[in-house]
């Protein structure tokens, strides 16, 4: 399907602007919720008798439903009352409910016996009239919910129907308070169910047993009341938008353009054809019929026919506008992992103000819907938007879920699950005031020589084409550049040398003397491949000011997974670098490079310097300045560059109407790339996909030819040479599998290799090629060798792909 073309996504920055001073009602709290309010409920023959904080013991056998407790099961029937709880902090009286209490096997017991953890069962309170807006109560023991196989919990029934429950802590033989607001069930009948299902099996570290005390109403909570202690949070507050069917997706069928008809806004991309909520009978966790979804039903075509769009859909769309009036806002989100500011985003964002300030993804559980929260008490009374955010095409560039589901947007006073720290969205940096060129590390390092400083550009003199000797990737001019430029006369550069995209080249390794290449010159530099390890990239930058979507770009860009995340120009300047700062932290643990690329020639006047200037690329903790929101690149399109490879041998693969064009890079030690392209014109951005290691004592010092296939199971495999002149053997064929669908991340199989034998040499034996034998119903691995010291196409045969036989040439 084609993409829409690029899409940045602006106005990012979290302000202290956009805070709110605007306090919201607060919850009434008792300073001695034990005395404060009234019992909960009481044993009518003696409505004296403190029950509801278990004041009552020595009955024997069925002692509770003695004292009106009714529909005890188990262990509980055996139970004497309430425990003594001399040993049980944070009681109230002198007793308390605790299922692993004293009790008797059966009317004819006269010897009380304490039961133990093993017990197990259930109890009902007496029933009472819901009469004040709280219910206070200390609870302990076991953390297992009512919905646990191995639940230790109380639960508020009315009406017949489970409204609240709560648990322990975990903590042994502790108690605390615990408080449910009941005011939406005023005048309503309730009693307390008591759960044990904990047999202290060791089945669950868990504490296998539930305490419980005081049981109070009261119109002031002892604590902060949690949505997280509802049996149905779905039910909890009102709606985030009006009218309410909007909130939760319940709507649809008006083929394209329907969730504008409804009043979202900014469709772009594939979001604009589709025909509303989803049908939602096949995800898990959905509330009503219909939920968003990014891959869902829409018009496929100017009749307007309606189908299922599918994961390559992309697009964004923004909710109706409603203003922030509780503490928190709930909902349902599933489908891919990516934040917002990531490659392949699969997010929906709040945006206040116009600024993305929180967000949250799913995760990666294919057609599930979880829980989130969000804490935006601090911008109470302004008016927000929701964003939902899906630019995964789908293109297996990686192994997240390529779609966005969401569902049941509600504003609460509480939270359903504790709101994720990493959710708040905050590019209001801690600067590093003074000298960030010796903060952090360098972003990235020269492969067997970690020693000199490439990240800083302080290498030169190595003739031509001296960056891939240093293990960049260069094209176009930048193949001739000397290494970094001496930096006198240009203001704020750290050590001796810059990167500059002018300055002294050699036309191919024959010339001797070199020339100067000015502002004519064009190209593209790429780093070596490092890891996101930090929050922040510095990097001092100057010249152009055009961005990397011009036609005579000059700028530096961030790539994962091949593609633009963050980006950066000059400043304008001719002789004088200033810092840049990226936000990386949504970027930790993944694989980046950085490309410096230069597409102004000096024949074109646009009012940009016609060259870029770059210096010292630092990870660090904190950022040389602020962030800018532009900085940050979310887009669909514009990731694809012309198939032109710096390529040693190439070694493709094809399947579903893509090239993947695996090549061994022709510099440094031959590592296998690749780029996937459907045209044979323009590709995916080149990647790094399997090492050589460089290593002088490893057999893949060298990596040489192979191929990739996939074997009768749907399993892929790239077989591969390991070549070190050092080694012994000098050749050998290596073995690959791939970790995931994206067949870009591979795990070397080291016992699957082997060398020449049976006549065929182990100094030259490379570039096996695989492939099943139907007619043999084996492999075959065709391998170019020498056997009995004449060249020869030689030939093993396996069942496995493991275990290889000799056979003759």
């Amino acid at each position: 399907m084609k993409k829409n073309n690029t899409h940045l996504l602006m106005g990012i920055l979290f302000s202290s602007s956009l805070y709110s001073t605007a306090a919201l009602a607060e919850i009434p709290i008792t300073e001695s919720p034990e005395q404060s309010g009234t019992n909960l409920f009481f044993r009518p023959a003696e409505p004296w008798q403190n029950i509801s904080g278990f004041e009552f013991c020595c009955g024997g056998f069925d002692s509770y439903q003695k004292h009106g407790f009714s529909q005890a099961s188990g262990d509980f029937v055996k139970l004497d009352g309430g425990q003594w709880a001399a040993g049980i902090a944070g009681s109230i009286g002198d007793r308390a409910f605790v299922s692993y209490g004293d009790g008797y096997e059966g009317e004819w017991d006269n010897t009380p016996e304490h039961i133990g953890w093993h017990a197990t069962g259930s109890i009902r309170s007496p029933e009472f009239t819901i009469e004040q807006n709280y219910i206070n109560f200390k609870v302990g023991g076991g953390s297992n919910r009512f919905d646990h196989i191995n639940a230790t919990s109380v639960v508020l029934v009315v009406n017949g129907e489970w409204e609240r429950h709560a648990s322990g802590q975990n903590i042994e033989n502790q108690l605390d308070w615990q408080t449910w607001d009941v005011s939406e069930f005023i005048g309503q009948n309730a009693y307390i169910l008591f759960l044990d299902m904990h047999p202290a099996d060791g089945s669950d570290t868990s504490l296998p047993y539930l305490l419980a005390d005081e049981f109070r109403a009261d119109n002031a909570a002892a604590v902060e009341p949690s949505i997280a202690n509802w049996v149905n949070p779905a039910n909890a507050g009102v709606a985030l938008f009006t009218p309410d069917n909007l909130a939760d997706f319940e709507f649809c069928c008006a083929g394209a353009g329907t969730y504008a008809a409804h009043g979202f806004t900014n469709a772009t991309a594939d979001f604009n054809k589709l025909d509303g909520g989803f049908w939602a009978a096949d995800i898990s966790g959905s509330i009503g019929q219909r939920i968003f979804s990014s891959y869902g039903d829409g018009a496929i075509d100017e009749q307007g026919n309606i189908a299922q769009l599918g994961g390559e859909a992309t697009g964004t769309l923004d909710s109706p506008e409603f203003t922030i009036d509780h503490n928190f806002i709930n909902f349902l989100v599933g489908g891919g992992s990516n934040r917002f500011d990531a490659a392949n985003a699969t997010s929906v964002v709040l945006l206040v103000d116009g600024a993305i300030v929180r967000h949250a993804s799913g995760n990666n559980q294919a057609n599930k819907l979880s829980w989130a929260s969000w804490d935006v008490s601090e911008f109470f009374g302004n008016t927000a938007q929701l964003r939902f955010i899906d630019i995964h095409p789908d293109d297996k560039s990686d192994n997240t879920l390529p779609y966005l589901l969401a569902d049941h947007f509600r504003a609460a006073d509480s939270p359903v699950v504790t709101p994720d720290a990493d959710s708040v969205v905050n590019l209001a940096a801690e600067l590093i005031f003074e000298s960030p060129e010796l903060k952090g590390e360098a972003a990235f390092s020269r492969l067997n020589h970690p020693q000199q400083h490439i990240a800083g550009f302080e290498f030169c003199c190595g003739g031509y084409d001296a960056y891939h000797q240093h293990n960049f990737l260069a094209t176009g001019d930048f193949i001739r550049f000397d290494g970094g430029l001496w930096a006198d006369g240009i203001a704020n550069h750290v050590g001796d040398r810059i990167f500059a995209s002018y300055g002294q080249g050699y036309a191919n390794n024959a010339d001797t003397t070199g020339t100067w290449y000015g502002g004519e010159a064009t190209g593209q530099l790429i780093s070596p491949e490092f890891t996101i390890t930090q929050p922040y990239i510095n990097l001092l930058t100057a010249g152009g000011t055009n961005t990397f979507e011009s036609d005579n770009a000059t700028a530096v860009v961030l790539r994962v997974n091949g593609k633009i995340v963050r980006h950066a120009t000059g400043n304008g300047l001719e002789t004088e670098l200033n810092w840049t700062s990226w936000d990386t932290s949504g970027l930790f643990g993944q694989q980046a490079v950085i490309e410096i690329i230069d597409q102004h020639d000096n024949t074109v006047d646009d009012g940009s310097l016609p060259f870029i200037l770059v210096d010292e690329i630092r990870q660090a903790d904190k950022a040389a300045v602020t962030p800018l929101t532009s900085s940050i690149v979310s887009q669909i399109d514009g990731h694809k560059v012309p198939l032109q490879l710096n390529m040693g041998d190439a070694n493709p693969y094809y399947e579903n109407g893509e090239f993947y064009i695996y090549y061994l890079q022709n510099s440094a030690y031959h590592s296998w790339y690749l780029s996937k392209t459907d045209d044979l014109l323009t590709g995916t951005f080149t990647e790094e996909v399997l090492a050589a290691s460089g290593d002088h004592t490893a057999q893949d010092q060298w990596t040489g030819s192979g191929s990739v296939m996939k074997d009768q199971n749907g399993q892929y495999h790239l077989f591969y040479t390991g070549h070190n002149k050092n080694h012994y053997p000098v050749e050998a064929v290596m073995h690959a599998v791939a970790t995931d669908n994206t067949l870009k991340n591979w795990q070397t199989i080291n016992e699957h290799t082997f060398t020449g034998s049976n006549g065929y040499s182990d100094y030259d034996f490379r570039d096996p090629f695989v492939f099943w034998n139907e007619d043999e119903q084996r492999y075959w691995m065709l391998i170019t060798s020498r056997y009995n010291n004449q060249a020869a196409i030689g030939l093993y045969t396996s069942t496995d792909l493991a275990s290889w036989t000799a056979q003759p040439p």
